[in-house]
């Protein structure tokens, strides 16, 4: 699907971009990672995330850090699950889906569940892909799973005029 940017909403750890698709779908997105989707099989909402370090925080080889997601999800209304996540630099990896960017040209890391609320499904793994600039950094790639057989991957395009 092809989401358009519908607007940013500004909030204190920075812009949540909100995402439209043509199906109706919304994609919540905060500094690269999903704080929000609706419109789909598996709906996240109400998420919060706390912890986590800035992506130009994490420049050396062996960067980490850790954070805590707290999220409701849907169908089921399951609420208040709360996932202790382990960030970590990772070496670029052999495959992905990005389309048309060097991945070499990228800072890649990988996002593991430490722990979970009791009950809840332990999620595979994230990967963002960061292009870091002079004094800022931006997440252009990212594979995240909203379940263990709902998973995303989404990369922003460059409009060409």
């Amino acid at each position: 699907a092809f989401f358009a940017l519908g607007f940013k909403d500004p909030h204190p750890q920075g812009d949540i971009e909100v995402w439209y698709s043509g199906n109706y779908e919304t994609l919540r997105l905060l500094n690269g990672r999903v704080v929000g989707l609706s419109g789909t099989l598996i709906e996240w909402r109400q998420v919060q995330l706390s912890g986590f370090p800035q992506w130009t925080d994490l420049q050396a080889a062996d960067a980490a850090g850790s954070g805590i997601r707290v999220r409701d999800v849907m169908p089921g209304y399951r609420f208040n699950i709360r996932d202790d996540l382990r960030l970590q630099a990772i070496p670029v990896p052999a495959q992905s889906a990005l389309v048309a960017l060097d991945a070499r040209r990228l800072r890649w890391f990988e996002e593991r569940m430490i722990s979970t609320s009791a009950g809840a499904e332990h999620l595979p793994p994230a990967r963002y892909a960061v292009e870091v600039l002079p004094g800022a950094a931006s997440v252009v790639y990212g594979e995240q799973c909203l379940s263990r057989d709902f998973c995303l991957t989404w990369q922003r395009w460059q409009i060409q005029p």
